[in-house]
């Protein structure tokens, strides 16, 4: 056991399943298959620092953390434009989840997971924070997507760095 990020995600689904992302800090985008279940779990990081871009159609589900690698595994991909993404980029200078510039291909939006099988997609949020305030080093605040809080919380700059390494917290 080398403590490797991997290591400790995978030590972490076997502990708790798909609820070990409320015990994990800092940036991550990830996918799980379980063979047991006979699905793929996918989860990005509360803050959406790390990207995670998919690609579903009928039976298919391919993803990645950037939309070039899509089309290197998917050849035939459609590269069309997403018009409301395009909007959405020249309306605030960038586009929001789930969107992505191409109408072929989504993005995962922060603090969400999905659940692929045979029986479809689900997404889920899968964390939503509480504003304590009057904590020392630690900022309040809110994510805002089309004008909705998304998440609100206490964010530490300190849990940022030490999670890069993919630490986990238990209750």
């Amino acid at each position: 056991q080398s403590h490797t990020d991997t290591e400790v995600i995978m030590a972490a689904y076997d502990a708790w399943g798909v609820r070990c992302v409320d015990r994990f800090h800092g940036m991550f985008a990830f996918a799980i298959w379980d063979r047991r279940r006979k699905e793929l779990y996918v989860a990005r990081d509360r803050m959406g620092v790390k990207p995670l871009y998919y690609h579903a159609a009928g039976a298919s589900f391919a993803f990645a953390s950037r939309p070039r690698a899509l089309f290197a595994i998917l050849p035939s991909l459609s590269r069309e434009m997403d018009a409301q993404a395009l909007r959405l980029y020249l309306e605030s200078g960038y586009i929001t989840a789930p969107h992505s510039i191409y109408a072929s291909i989504r993005k995962l939006p922060p603090a969400h997971s999905m659940l692929v099988s045979a029986a479809g997609i689900a997404d889920a949020l899968f964390i939503e924070l509480q504003v304590r305030l009057g904590v020392r080093h630690h900022t309040s605040g809110a994510v805002f997507q089309h004008g909705k809080v998304v998440q609100r919380g206490r964010f530490s700059s300190k849990n940022h760095v030490m999670s890069s390494c993919g630490w986990f917290r238990s209750p």
